[in-house]
């Protein structure tokens, strides 16, 4: 999860806020069924009430799991980061991507940009306080590598 790109995690927000409306149209629906209008108005309430109660549940349970999920690894994950980091590092200190060829060198760059993409991604996602439930709270701890001080 913490690869995710940030516009899956404003989505999943977006989702989150139209089941939470779903969810309170299916409520509303409820009790439109029970006053006395017409027996059409009210099979339809009925119907309309029974659809999104159910599938605005189902949905938020789903959710709830896609919110749990990154919290419940946090310090799996954290380690992983962690080690990503480390393995950059080896290599850069070690000069292991230095060739003939410069073959290693654009995979070194990469994961370089990737790593410290991943780690941005995840401090401003923990700033937003409409997305933050998605990230994990280990983000802020995570070092940035620094190209510089190893050239």
């Amino acid at each position: 999860m913490a690869n995710a790109p940030l516009f899956e995690r404003k989505r999943k927000m977006i989702v989150t806020l139209l089941t939470i409306a779903i969810l309170l149209f299916g409520i509303f629906c409820h009790f439109c069924e029970e006053r006395d209008i017409c027996y059409t108005c009210q099979d339809i309430c009925s119907v309309l009430s029974v659809l999104c109660t159910s599938f605005a549940g189902i949905l938020l349970v789903l959710e709830l799991v896609a919110i749990v999920v990154p919290h419940a690894n946090a310090i799996g994950d954290r380690a992983a980061m962690e080690a990503r980091r480390e393995t950059i590092i080896y290599q850069l200190e070690n000069k292991t991507f230095k060739n003939d060829n410069n073959l290693g060198t654009t995979e070194v760059l990469s994961a370089i940009a990737d790593y410290n993409g991943d780690v941005l991604k995840m401090r401003a996602g923990r700033k937003n306080p409409w997305i933050s439930w998605f990230y994990a709270p280990y983000g802020e701890d995570l070092e940035l590598i620094d190209l510089d001080d190893f050239l």
